[in-house]
């Protein structure tokens, strides 16, 4: 015979009375649900990175001067993105650099380091009346 939690004895009735209650049902395994909502956000997330990231495109290093200033004055870059004195920006066709290198990959890609000793308010014109973004 069972003991309930006083330490008696008690046995059921005959018609159900006494009979301690059945388990709770178990609530559904949402696990399943969790694992399709985390494999979504990492497809997701994944294809961001596809979008944003431009390739397989290199980024090259090239000389501030007289690289980058001659294709500025050419009008061969597209736009910049600064960070202090680093330069990140987007020619506006393909380059090779070094161009004399022919294993060299092409790439619209480059960076470059503004010299201290550069002005930087005379960068900023050349940069407005080349139009580069």
């Amino acid at each position: 015979m069972p003991c309930n939690e006083h330490g008696w004895r008690v046995a059921p009735a005959p018609d159900g009375r006494g009979m301690p209650d059945p388990p709770a049902p178990r609530p559904r395994h949402r696990s399943r649900g969790l694992v399709w909502f985390v494999a979504l956000l990492l497809v997701l997330n994944f294809g961001s990175v596809l979008l944003v990231q431009p390739g397989t495109q290199p980024r090259v290093r090239v000389p501030f001067s007289p690289y980058f200033v001659s294709a500025v004055q050419a009008g061969r870059v597209a736009s910049i993105a600064s960070t202090g004195d680093t330069i990140q920006g987007t020619f506006k066709v393909a380059v090779r650099y070094p161009a004399q290198n022919p294993q060299a990959p092409l790439t619209t890609l480059f960076t470059t380091e503004v010299p201290t000793f550069w002005n930087d308010n005379e960068l900023t014109a050349l940069l407005q009346a080349h139009k580069v973004q």
